[in-house]
C-alpha cells in the first residue's frame, strides 16, 4: 500500500509537470512527442548518437525532444557547440541529479556529478594545481614515462592480454599519480577495484525508473518492486572501497613516516584543504581516467595496424629525433609533430565519450549539462533545466569539417602551405567549464604511450589460416564507447628495439 501511494503521488506530480511544460513552441525541432509522456519513446538505445545524428540531418543541427517534462537539446554541429557549451558555459556548467548512480551507489560527491558550485571549483583547483599546468606535470613526467615501459615489457609477455595491459597501466598510473601507490611494493588490488566500480558504473547503472521518479529512493529495501535498492547496495560496496581503500592506505603510510610524494599524501601534510574535499578529488582522479585513456590507447593500436604507412612515417619521426639507442622521452615531444598530430587524430578517430562529456546513463539521456537559466539561439528557446547534449561521434564524421572522416590523419592537424590545420578535437574531452580538467595529462600520456610503443614495435593485421583478418571502425553501446575487438600482430622491430624493451628503465 506504501508503495503504490508513493508512486501514484509521484505519476500525479509527473504528469502536473509534463502538462506544464509541454510546449514545443520556440523550441529546437525534433520528433514529434505524445501528450505528457512527449519523446520517451523515442529516446534511442544502444548507439544512440546514430539516432541523434539522423535527427540532424532532417530537423537540423540543434534538436529538441521532451520526456516526463524535460526538455533535451541535441547538438549536432561543432559551431553551435562552441557558441552556447564554450562562449555561454557559465550558464551550461549545471548537472542534473543522478538518484540512482549518484546517491544510491554513493557516486554523488565524484566532480564529474558535482552541481556547479564553489565545491565543485574548489575539487577543480586541486585538479588543476596537479595536472594542469605544464610545469606541474613535468614532475610527472619521469613517472609517466617509466609506466609506458612497463607497459611495453608487459606487451611483450603477453602480447595476447593486450587489452587488459593497457587498463591495468593507466588505472596503476593514476594511482601513483593520486596515493603514491606502486605495484612494485604493494600488491593490493586498487586497480581491479577502481576498474570494477567504474565498469558497473557504465554498464550496470542506467535504465532505472527511480532516476525518472527521484522519490522512489527513499521507500525501505524490504518492500516489493524495491530491487534497484539492493542492487545499489551491492554496486555500492565496490565503490565504497574504490574511495576508501587507497585513501586509509596512504593515510597509514604518512602514519608510519613515509614521506613519498603524491597528490593526497602531499594535501594531507600540508593540512590547508579539508579531508573530505582531497578524498573525493582524488577518487574522482583516480576513477575518471582509466578507462578513457586506456579505450584511446586501444583504438590507436586497432589503427596503426590498419593503417601501416602512418606507423611507418610515425617510426621515420622517431628515429630521426631519438636514434635507436634510447626511448622517447616527453621532452622529445617538440621535436615530434607528427606523432603529436597522432594523440589529436585517435581522439577524433575514436572518441570515447561519444556524447560528449558523459559519465553515466541518466533518465533516457545520458550525463548531459543542464541549463541554469533560459538561453536563446536562432530564435529557439533552451529553457532553464533543459538538458544539453553534444551528438561528438557526428561532429568528429562530419565531412564538412573532417573530409574522409573515416580515414585515420594526422596530417589534418599539421599545417603545411597547401592547407589548413582542421579544428582540433579538444572538445572530445567537453566543453566549457566541465571540460576535463586533466586533459593536459592525457595528452601527455598519450604522446609517450604512441612514440615509445612505435619505437620498438611494428603493429600489423591479425592473421587466420594465413590470411589478415579485417577489421572495422566499429564501436561498442556505453556511455564510454571502447573499440571493438580486434586481432592484431605485435613484435620487436629489431634486436636493439627489444633491448630497450627489456633493459631497464633509465633514471634521470
Amino acid at each position: 500500500m506504501i508503495v503504490v501511494s508513493v508512486v501514484a503521488a509521484a505519476l500525479v506530480w509527473i504528469l502536473l509537470e509534463a502538462s506544464r511544460k509541454f510546449n514545443r513552441r520556440n523550441l529546437p525541432p525534433g520528433p514529434a512527442g505524445l501528450p505528457i509522456v512527449g519523446n520517451l519513446f523515442d529516446m534511442p538505445n544502444g548507439k544512440r548518437w546514430d539516432v541523434f545524428d539522423s535527427w540532424g540531418q532532417k530537423w537540423g543541427p540543434i534538436t529538441s525532444a521532451s520526456f516526463l517534462g524535460e526538455t533535451f537539446v541535441m547538438i549536432n554541429s561543432f559551431e553551435i557547440a562552441n557558441e552556447l557549451l564554450n562562449k555561454r558555459s557559465a550558464i551550461y556548467a549545471d548537472r542534473p541529479d543522478a538518484p540512482m548512480a549518484g546517491w544510491l551507489v554513493g557516486w554523488k560527491n565524484i566532480v564529474s556529478f558535482l552541481h556547479y558550485g564553489e565545491h565543485f571549483k574548489q575539487c577543480r583547483r586541486l585538479i588543476h594545481g596537479l595536472v594542469g599546468t605544464p610545469v606541474s606535470l613535468k614532475k610527472l613526467h619521469h613517472m609517466h614515462e617509466h609506466a609506458s615501459h612497463k607497459m611495453l615489457k608487459s606487451i611483450l609477455a603477453k602480447p595476447e592480454d593486450l587489452e587488459h595491459i593497457i587498463m591495468h597501466t593507466s588505472g596503476a598510473l593514476l594511482l601513483r599519480v593520486v596515493y603514491g601507490w606502486s605495484e612494485d611494493e604493494h600488491d593490493h588490488p586498487f586497480v581491479e577495484t577502481a576498474d570494477q566500480a567504474v565498469n558497473d558504473l557504465y554498464v550496470f547503472v542506467s535504465g532505472y525508473l527511480v532516476d525518472a521518479l527521484p522519490i522512489l529512493r527513499h521507500l525501505p529495501s524490504w518492500l516489493p518492486g524495491t530491487e534497484f535498492k539492493r542492487q545499489a547496495k551491492g554496486w555500492s560496496s565496490t565503490f565504497d572501497a574504490m574511495v576508501d581503500r587507497p585513501f586509509s592506505w596512504i593515510k597509514g603510510q604518512l602514519t608510519a613516516g613515509n614521506n613519498e610524494s603524491s597528490f593526497v599524501a602531499d594535501h594531507l601534510r600540508e593540512g590547508v584543504e579539508d579531508e573530505f574535499t582531497v578524498k573525493w578529488t582524488a577518487a574522482s582522479m583516480s576513477s575518471a581516467g582509466p578507462d578513457t585513456t586506456a579505450w584511446t590507447v586501444f583504438a590507436f593500436f586497432k589503427a596503426m595496424a590498419m593503417y601501416p604507412d602512418v606507423m611507418k612515417r610515425a617510426q621515420a619521426e622517431i628515429e630521426s629525433v631519438v636514434g635507436s639507442d634510447r626511448l622517447p622521452q616527453i621532452s622529445d615531444r617538440a621535436q615530434m609533430p607528427f606523432i603529436d598530430a597522432m594523440v589529436f587524430e585517435s581522439l577524433r578517430w575514436h572518441p570515447v565519450a561519444p556524447l560528449g562529456d558523459s559519465v553515466v546513463e541518466l533518465e533516457p539521456t545520458g550525463f548531459p549539462h543542464r541549463l541554469t537559466e533560459d538561453d536563446h539561439y536562432e530564435g529557439f528557446l533552451l529553457p532553464k533545466g533543459a538538458l544539453v547534449q553534444t551528438n561528438v561521434v557526428g561532429i568528429t564524421r562530419d565531412p564538412a569539417i573532417y573530409p574522409n572522416p573515416h580515414v585515420f590523419d594526422p596530417t589534418r592537424f599539421m599545417a603545411s602551405e597547401t592547407k589548413q590545420v582542421q579544428p582540433n578535437p579538444e572538445y572530445t574531452f567537453g566543453w566549457g567549464r566541465r571540460i576535463c580538467p586533466g586533459r593536459l595529462m592525457a595528452l601527455e600520456v598519450l604522446f609517450i604511450t604512441y612514440a615509445q610503443v612505435l619505437a620498438v614495435y611494428n603493429i600489423s593485421k591479425g592473421t587466420e589460416n594465413g590470411v589478415p583478418v579485417q577489421l572495422d571502425t566499429g564501436r561498442s553501446e556505453g556511455v564510454v564507447s571502447r573499440p571493438t575487438a580486434f586481432k592484431c600482430d605485435i613484435k620487436p622491430r629489431d634486436k636493439k628495439a627489444l633491448s630497450l624493451i627489456t633493459g631497464d628503465f633509465p633514471i634521470n
